[in-house]
């Protein structure tokens, strides 16, 4: 190996040692903002819930159900506390942290571990918050209580919510 060969091998080693302190700075910057949501989500939300369900009647011939509610959100903390104040299955929901960052934040029934089924709420659901922070999207699951009280049938869920005051 010739001398200039031998310093091209180290000018490359060099790059991609920069190269790897970069990603590894990144990674480390990044995982410590897992799990904070924007401050914006804080607020006073209003909007209508869509709840769908009996897709599966299709095959013996049924349709499906909406159901709509007219909906006020609350939200404090930073993201970390949820509330429904108004509207279907009212009461304060958990925030999923490791699920949850940025303009994203996924909320769910309290003591749920995200697979069991309660009789009444919203379970898996994610709520996005506008790039001009002034409307959230949420999609997700609920469960609507039947009209006996016993058990309950899985939907779908979704609703675009609007600020409401300033924040």
């Amino acid at each position: 190996m010739d001398i200039f060969s031998g310093l091209a091998l180290v000018n490359i080693v060099r790059k991609q040692s920069w190269l790897v302190i970069l990603f590894t700075a990144s990674l480390c910057a990044s995982a410590g903002l897992a799990g904070e949501v924007d401050p914006r989500f804080d607020g006073r939300w209003v909007g209508t819930e869509t709840f769908q369900y009996g897709t599966a009647g299709f095959w013996v011939g049924g349709g499906a159900t909406l159901i709509r509610f007219e909906t006020v959100l609350g939200i404090s903390d930073h993201g970390k506390t949820v509330g429904i104040t108004k509207g279907y299955a009212t009461g304060r929901y958990e925030v999923v942290p490791e699920k949850s960052g940025g303009n994203k934040l996924e909320f769910q029934m309290p003591n749920n571990n995200g697979d069991n089924f309660h009789f009444a709420g919203r379970q898996h659901c994610t709520l996005t918050l506008s790039s001009d922070g002034n409307t959230i999207k949420e999609a997700g699951m609920g469960i609507m209580a039947n009209s006996k009280g016993h058990g309950g049938v899985s939907t779908v869920v979704w609703a675009t919510f609007h600020r409401q005051g300033s924040y």
